[in-house]
């Protein structure tokens, strides 16, 4: 079976209130992030508002 990803709740993501920050204050906070903590946020954030700045940056981050 294909590993499927569910997005999580907002409640749940490593970034305390999450949906109410603007990418400007995501950004900052992403790099002290887990990888799994920026994949939660990742997949999250694709099936919701899908910012690409923050897309893009967590993909940066993941890359190395």
């Amino acid at each position: 079976m294909a590993d499927i990803r569910v997005p999580a709740e907002a409640g749940s993501l490593a970034i305390p209130g999450y949906d109410a920050l603007a990418a400007s204050q995501v950004m900052p906070r992403l790099e002290s992030l887990t990888p799994e903590d920026l994949e939660q946020i990742r997949t999250y954030e694709a099936a919701g508002r899908g910012r690409r700045t923050i897309l893009s940056r967590i993909a940066q981050l993941q890359a190395g």
